[in-house]
């Protein structure tokens, strides 16, 4: 007697059971690759939302800082300001200072036979119009004015001769300038 088995069944079995593991293991795989991808597109959510705060603290920081420099900017602007009117002040000091000492120089500087008749000053040049006995006498009123401490480089404008009436002496006119300077100026051209 022969006895017949039958495998068939129990190869169908194992492939039954074997499809079964196998959609278990795919849907595992799944649930897997569906956890991966979340946790990573967490991850990166929440590293752009670390970057976007880093963003805007830099933002925050750059603003304040701007502002800050656009305060430096106005105290330096306004340091300027404020030294120019301080170098403005120093200037009408001193040049209170030298039109008296021009003032009290003016008769040293003058020869006997020379006599100012007008005298105005534009900026830093004086003009001085008058009328001398001669030429001589202008040439002596110009090297006192090289060697004045308060007026350098004298220049002739005009010397005319005027006519000689009766009984009066020829009198020259003349106009010439010369720059008006403070002692210490003089002394740095000197230098220099």
């Amino acid at each position: 007697m022969i006895i017949n088995i039958n495998l068939l069944p129990w190869r169908i079995d194992i492939q039954q059971q074997e499809i079964i593991n196998f959609r278990k293991l795919l849907i595992l795989t799944v649930l897997l690759v569906i956890f991966v991808i979340s946790l990573l597109h967490i991850l990166l959510k929440t590293a752009q939302t670390s970057q976007l705060t880093s963003i805007q603290f830099i933002q925050l920081a750059s603003i304040k800082q701007n502002k800050k420099l656009l305060d430096i900017q106005q105290l330096e602007l306004n340091r300027q300001k404020l030294i120019s009117k301080i170098n403005l002040l120093q200037k009408l000091q001193v040049s209170r200072i030298e039109t008296m000492h021009l003032l009290a120089e003016l008769p040293t500087l003058l020869p006997e036979g020379v006599y100012l008749t007008h005298l105005t000053q534009k900026n830093r040049e004086i003009n001085f119009s008058g009328k001398a006995q001669s030429h001589h006498e202008v040439s002596i009123f110009m090297q006192a004015i090289t060697t004045s401490v308060w007026l350098q480089t004298p220049k002739l404008q005009v010397i005319e001769s005027k006519e000689k009436y009766a009984d009066q002496p020829l009198l020259n006119d003349f106009s010439l300038t010369a720059i008006l300077q403070t002692p210490c100026e003089s002394l740095l051209n000197t230098l220099r």
